[in-house]
């Protein structure tokens, strides 16, 4: 009985780790023609290391393995004969329209779906008025980008090019469905956030706001995008784990403490969570925390304790499960997931080593970023080639006042908009920027340094996940 107790879970993680595995590797090869090289080492190591190791799990981390890989490497054929079958000009083209309008250099983009090729696109127009679920007939140049990276980025979101429009009409049939229509009640919300924002905050300090509230970073200005970037905060701009957790601070711990039904407070927080994830564009890193706390309020609903990695991998594999190519291609979904795990760790090898010592919450604070930091170090390196040397003095200094300026400035700007009580706020987010400012102008702040290899990158994390094992295998002797 105890036996199967440890059974079940185990499997199960068994079979996400092969998901992921399968899906990180099918991303890169055509694992049709080299499972098998890949498959043996991986037995060897295996029983190399636990030599008494259940062979079911084994069984089912390699099934996880090579059906992931299949399934990414599926994905990847049919997103390129997609890609490969739109022309660069398209004639009255029908799309629909599936975002709100982002504002760009060249006009307004949308994300759109062309039916007739069963793609989506990226679509550059002048007209910004254009809402959710609308059908047009376009006529339209569309592109696929040389550079690598863009290519890289487009796959990840799973666009298949770029449209620039040059005349369009409007369909006269317009259906809107149930999704369409609470998707356009979204972005509505999204539009009457900002318009209340910028009456409320006008200048940089409301579209600094916009960031940290909803991630809406268009009109921020770009000094500032790439100061954040340069002093290593700019994790505060892109809804992320960090907002997250203040919305379940805010939402579910305060119906907690005024005596409202757990249950209860736990449909209201998983409601307003999924508004929020919604709201803010449904990027992986803000749906990696939306389902990350899912896990973690749905366990401690159950009253079961869930901690280390286990809530992490079984986050990534549902992430993975829904977008396949999140793993090797999304930007957002691995930094996202390096920084938690980087929490993670200090959590269990470093923290118990510094509770006691008078800190006032800083050293705990310093050890969170240094560690989030080096684990996202090489996937920064590998993709950007730049180091912030001055990130955790910019996280001590900027992040702590963050709640409080998502709390006064969602106060102020959607409840009680009066000039007599934004001011506070105006001076604090002034002071933030000038500080931040300062910090990023330091000869010192970042450096650049050369890119490194795909192969060094997988190294480098293979060390880590060594030593991470080491570390354990020493602590229970």
């Amino acid at each position: 009985m105890r036996t199967m107790k440890y059974m079940i879970p185990n499997t199960s993680l068994a079979l996400q780790l092969g998901i992921l595995g399968g899906a990180l590797l099918g991303s890169f090869f055509v694992l049709q023609s080299i499972w098998i090289l890949v498959t043996i080492p991986f037995v060897i190591v295996v029983y190399w290391f636990y030599s008494d190791i259940r062979l079911i799990f084994l069984g089912v981390t390699l099934i996880g393995f090579i059906g992931g890989g299949y399934y990414v490497n599926t994905i990847i054929d049919n997103y390129h004969q997609i890609q490969d079958n739109i022309p660069n000009r398209i004639e009255n083209t029908e799309i629909i329209i599936e975002s709100s309008p982002r504002s760009q250099a060249f006009g307004y983009q949308y994300k759109v779906y062309i039916p007739k090729y069963k793609a989506k696109a990226f679509m550059t127009i002048k007209d910004n008025d254009l809402i959710y679920g609308k059908r047009l007939l376009v006529k339209a140049k569309t592109s696929i980008p040389e550079e690598a990276g863009i290519r890289r980025f487009l796959l990840g979101k799973g666009i298949h090019r770029y449209m620039s429009t040059s005349d369009y009409t409007i369909e006269s049939d317009n259906t809107c469905n149930i999704q369409c229509q609470i998707m356009r009640n979204i972005i509505q919300m999204q539009k009457g956030i900002i318009t209340k924002i910028d009456k409320a905050y006008p200048n940089q300090v409301g579209e600094f706001l916009k960031g940290i509230l909803i991630g809406y970073t268009d009109t921020l200005p770009t000094e500032i995008k790439e100061s954040f970037k340069k002093t290593g905060v700019s994790h505060i701009l892109a809804v992320s784990g960090y907002n997250m957790a203040i919305i379940i601070v805010l939402v579910y711990q305060q119906l907690i403490n005024r005596q409202i039904y757990r249950l209860l407070s736990f449909w209201i927080t998983i409601a307003v969570m999924i508004v929020f994830t919604l709201l803010t564009g449904a990027e992986a890193s803000i749906m990696r925390a939306g389902i990350f706390a899912i896990i973690i309020l749905t366990a401690e609903q159950l009253q079961r304790y869930v901690g280390g990695m286990r809530p992490l991998i079984l986050c990534a594999t549902i992430l993975v499960l829904i977008n396949p190519l999140y793993m090797g291609y999304d930007i957002g979904f691995q930094l996202s997931f390096l920084a938690v795990m980087g929490l993670i760790l200090y959590g269990q090898l470093f923290k118990t080593y510094t509770e006691g010592i008078p800190s006032l919450g800083i050293l705990p604070m310093i050890g969170e970023t240094l560690f989030a930091q080096i684990l996202v170090l090489p996937l920064l390196i590998y993709y950007f080639g730049q180091i912030s040397l001055i990130s955790i003095i910019a996280n001590i200094l900027i992040v702590p006042i963050i709640p409080f300026a998502m709390a006064w400035g969602s106060i102020t700007a959607l409840i009680l908009p009066w000039r007599i009580i934004t001011y506070p706020l105006v001076i604090l987010i002034q002071s933030v920027l000038s500080m931040n400012q300062y910090l990023a102008s330091l000869s010192w702040a970042s450096i650049t340094v050369p890119n490194i290899k795909g192969y060094m990158l997988i190294l480098i994390y293979a060390i880590m996940g060594i030593g991470y094992w080491i570390y354990i295998k020493q602590k229970k002797i």
